[in-house]
């Protein structure tokens, strides 16, 4: 019976406390027992972790039958002998506005207190973990019980996908480290709405995340990484994780991370003749040295050049990747920058953002910055366990450094100067937690925004592109390279691709990464299946021996289609379904949907629609007006013999009548590939 009076005294003293017409939460606390309500979600923990979220705007739950398995936890470079335990039970505050709770064991403490933000009815859940002894490796904290029938995670990780009840099924566990989760936000979305969790930190904290399947559901574990090294780490934390409710798709959630993130960590503003920017439709990778600037002819004959940037990788006078910080230039740069220049072109010039050659003079000047491993210290470099004679070896250098920045600055101002470039690419603009410790007050993360920050000082007019982007760096960044899910364990069949990296970090134009594979060449509809509903701009590389072979010409038809109508996200449209979807000009828009048979790249106008790819993907045969090239099986409109697990181009025209050809097959059967049918 008391315990009934003092929940209810609690709740009259959360809301009593509050200013006039500003309603935050309101807290129930039993023993180690806590709901918090506010206008838009109620979340339920157990200890620390969540085991229940309802949705106030949509009615939805999106958590089951949570398991006892606990997310809480402070890692030690030593197993600790004992588990944390409460310290006691959850404690409101006088005013009811928030809620605590600690856990510790003999040398660990974390402590745990839950609040509501009045303005934006977000549940607030700050997080500190301390050892007394050090060696304190992550603090993690998530929540247990995901129903995987309620909805499916989508996640700002690998360029974006989606994480359903198969994927678990398939792969188990999906972790993303550092690097790999390009914002630290994951949403479970429901039918009518969702939750967003996610941090607020703008200190570059190492974060991660992990996604685990649990009896018929899933838990979420998010972490953050004390500063290495690990062996003197004594905390890791504070750091803030909030949850948010909302109606709608998920652009709605993401949206809730993207305009904290514009306020927080605006993009910087593209001055002093960086505006160009926004009107690149098409990004294409130059193939090696000697360059010809009559392959500069016959690309202006394809592409728009004012909207075409061109990714010069191998201009440098050594081999890629040798030899750095060494930015002389071949004998056949500059003409062929000068040129592309004169026709219209936009022109970046690829460079490691961290790289220092162990042969190069400058070696030694900031060899004691190269980047260690926060557990076992060990020197980090790229083949750097191969042997001192590696033309490619080189070692990973700290930006936090400003010895090393400086370095940078200088080594890459002569070309810069010289050659003209619109951009620099800055490769391997990766996520680090250097063994090292914070250098002059930063750590690397904050390290490699101040390389981005010192480039634009001493070059106003230069954009910046990366290799792959995160939130804490993609303020100054304009560009960026997913990388290849292929060789990760990740396809579009198991974890589908989402484009909410890119909506969550609206300001960086993604393209293929380097590397980037043709249309006629084997592996790229595996490519495409991933950068498709990633948004990420058309890409090619310039090696084409015949711009009118058949995969090739299709695909120019999607690099005019972007160029001509301007086609940008439409990202805070209706997209009725589509994966993704573009808005343009003069009225005109385009659509990419997936029926679950058929993969179909529509460009909408307002006198007619037209298809500029199709392919028939799960399906042992396929009705439509278009025909796979060369395939011997068909009936009318009917495509027949197909295996479910490949895909096909489909195009135009239909099947001709006159062509010897296969009626009718039994039921499954499926047939041989023929040269120029299959989709690879």
């Amino acid at each position: 019976m008391r315990k009934r009076v003092l929940t209810r005294v609690i709740r009259y003293l959360c809301l009593s406390m509050l200013p006039f017409g500003v309603r935050a939460g309101t807290f129930t606390a039993a023993g180690t027992a806590l709901t918090v309500t506010s206008a838009n979600l109620q979340a339920t923990f157990r200890g620390a972790d969540v085991v229940g979220v309802s949705n106030q705007l949509t009615g939805e739950s999106y958590f089951r039958n949570p398991s006892p398995n606990t997310q809480l936890n402070l890692t030690l470079t030593q197993t600790p002998s004992q588990a944390l335990s409460a310290s006691s039970a959850w404690t409101v505050n006088a005013a009811g506005s928030s809620a605590s709770l600690s856990f510790t064991d003999s040398n660990r403490t974390v402590t745990v207190t839950v609040s509501v933000d009045p303005a934006t009815q977000e549940v607030v859940v700050d997080l500190d973990g301390k050892a007394n002894q050090g060696g304190v490796e992550r603090l993690s904290w998530g929540a247990t019980g995901f129903d995987m029938t309620a909805g499916n995670f989508v996640v700002p990780a690998q360029g974006g996908l989606a994480i359903t009840s198969a994927s678990l099924a398939a792969n188990g566990a999906y972790n993303f480290f550092g690097t790999g989760w390009e914002a630290p936000l994951s949403i479970f979305q429901g039918t009518k709405g969702g939750v967003a969790i996610y941090s607020t930190d703008t200190k570059s904290l190492c974060k991660d995340l992990t996604i685990t399947p649990d009896q018929q559901g899933a838990d979420e574990a998010f972490l953050v990484e004390a500063p290495g090294p690990f062996s003197t780490a004594a905390e890791a934390g504070p750091i803030e994780w909030r949850l948010a409710g909302y109606a709608g798709d998920w652009q709605a959630g993401a949206r809730i991370y993207r305009n904290w993130h514009n306020h927080a960590m605006p993009p910087a503003p593209l001055t002093r003749g960086r505006a160009w920017v926004n009107g690149i439709q098409t990004v294409i990778e130059v193939g090696d040295q000697p360059y010809q600037i009559s392959q500069l002819d016959s690309l202006a004959t394809v592409v728009t050049p004012s909207e075409t940037l061109l990714y010069l990788v191998n201009w440098r006078a050594q081999a890629y990747d040798v030899g750095y910080p060494d930015y002389s230039w071949s004998a056949t740069t500059p003409q062929f920058i000068a040129y592309a220049h004169k026709l219209g072109f936009y022109v970046m010039l690829h460079t490691d953002a961290l790289g220092v050659s162990p042969s190069s003079a400058d070696f030694a000047g900031v060899q004691q910055y190269q980047i260690k491993d926060p557990l076992s210290l060990q020197p980090q470099g790229w083949n750097w366990n191969e042997s001192a004679s590696t033309p490619n070896r080189y070692a990973l250098i700290d930006p936090a450094a400003s010895a090393y920045r400086t370095l940078f600055v200088a080594r890459v101002t002569p070309a810069v100067q010289t050659l003209q470039p619109d951009a620099l690419h800055l490769d391997f603009s990766v996520i680090e937690n250097d063994g090292n410790g914070p250098i002059g007050g930063m750590n690397f993360n904050q390290g490699l925004a101040q390389l981005e920050r010192d480039l634009l000082a001493a070059f106003p007019s230069l954009a910046l592109g990366v290799e792959e982007v995160n939130d804490m760096i993609a303020p100054w960044a304009s560009f960026s390279q997913p990388l290849y899910w292929s060789g990760m364990g990740l396809t579009s069949n198991t974890t589908p691709p989402t484009p909410i990296s890119a909506y969550v970090l609206p300001n960086v134009n993604r393209y293929w990464h380097l590397g980037v594979t043709n249309p006629y060449e084997g592996g790229f509809v595996a490519n495409l299946s991933q950068y498709e509903a990633q948004a990420v701009l058309p890409t090619f590389h310039s090696d084409i021996p015949d711009y009118t072979q058949a995969d090739m010409a299709r695909y120019l038809n999607v690099v005019s289609a972007f160029q001509k109508y301007s086609l940008q996200p439409a990202w805070d449209s209706a997209w009725n379904g589509a994966e993704v979807r573009y808005g343009g000009t003069n009225g005109s828009s385009a659509s990419l949907t997936d029926s679950g048979t058929a993969i179909q790249l529509t460009l909408n106008q307002p006198s007619a629609s037209t298809v500029l790819y199709q392919r028939a993907h799960g399906v042992n045969q396929v009705n439509s007006s278009f025909s796979v090239l060369n395939w011997p099986a068909w009936n009318g409109s009917l495509t027949l013999g197909l295996d479910p697990a490949d895909q096909y181009w489909l195009d135009p025209p239909a099947h001709t009548a006159s062509q010897t050809h296969i009626t009718a097959l039994p039921s499954g059967a499926r047939l041989g590939v023929g040269a120029g049918s299959l989709v690879t």
